[in-house]
């Protein structure tokens, strides 16, 4: 009995390791996004020569980047 407790304990450990290292990507995957998007803001900003930084600025090429990377990896960011 010993040996399957060991079993089941050992799989629920591999599987808490799973889930761990997809929140890490997940997470690095947004914060990435975020900041690309960010920085397309402002570069459109300094371009349009506004203070503001509006959707228009960068909403379009950033979505776009970032959802042609999700189709060559076979999964969608949201």
């Amino acid at each position: 009995m010993p040996s399957t407790r060991r079993a089941i304990f050992k799989k629920l450990v591999k599987l808490r390791q799973a889930n761990r290292n997809t929140d890490n990507s997940i997470y690095r995957h947004c914060k990435l996004f975020l900041q690309t998007l960010a920085q397309e803001a402002n570069n459109g900003a300094e371009t349009d020569n506004t203070n503001v930084v509006e959707e228009k600025h960068a909403l379009e090429k950033v979505l776009h980047d970032f959802q042609g990377n999700a189709r060559k990896e076979n999964y969608f960011l949201f």
